[in-house]
């Protein structure tokens, strides 16, 4: 996790957990709270970016219990992460596609066999609809569930994919990502795409 992207991600965290800011500013006079960021950035450095957003979802939504002191969010986002890394590689190991013709075949054209998908985060979705996409903090993905078997291994993420409200993207999303965003938004009415109030909810879909 670059600089850049530990800044993206403490935007989002702190959109879950807003007390956090009140908690900084208890600090000053008595500690420096850049300094405090700064120690934060290094224990979450080598952590990728899309783990520690899915890290801070799965705390907010209370898939695993949150610290007591708010000097323990790093730590515990950071195990969470490295969780999420590790099952990524077991899924790849276990997922390699067969080969016919020297040309990879997969059971599932959505997921490649991986269990995740990638897609625009809802709020991403509504800073489109509202015309503040591009902005600081607009450009969000996260990761959901396949509707394929090989899912089953993260039955504990809710959020499941559906092409009817969600737009897959890139983690790093291109100009092509990006396009295909705004031509859902153009497509989709409001009350149908996913939203923010949708992601918040334990159930899923």
């Amino acid at each position: 996790m670059t600089n850049d992207e530990f800044q993206r991600w403490f935007a989002h965290h702190r959109t879950c957990y807003p007390r956090i800011d009140a908690w900084l500013g208890r600090l000053k006079g008595e500690y420096d709270s850049k300094a405090v960021l700064r120690n934060w950035y290094k224990a979450l450095q080598d952590v990728d970016l899309e783990d520690a957003m899915t890290a801070t979802d799965a705390m907010f939504r209370g898939d695993f219990a949150e610290p007591r002191e708010w000097d323990q969010h790093p730590s515990t986002i950071r195990k969470s992460a490295k969780g999420f890394a590790a099952n990524r590689r077991t899924t790849t190991f276990e997922s390699k596609p067969r080969f016919i013709n020297g040309e990879p075949v997969y059971h599932c054209r959505d997921c490649l066999d991986q269990g995740l998908l990638t897609v625009w985060h809802p709020q991403s979705i509504k800073a489109m609809r509202d015309g503040t996409f591009g902005g600081t903090f607009t450009e969000y993905t996260c990761a959901v569930r396949c509707t394929c078997d090989a899912a089953n291994k993260y039955r504990w993420i809710p959020h499941v994919f559906d092409d009817r409200k969600m737009v897959p993207s890139a983690y790093r999303p291109s100009d092509e990502d990006r396009q295909a965003l705004a031509d859902f938004v153009n497509a989709v009415p409001a009350v149908q795409a996913w939203n923010p109030a949708d992601f918040n909810q334990d159930e899923g879909f």
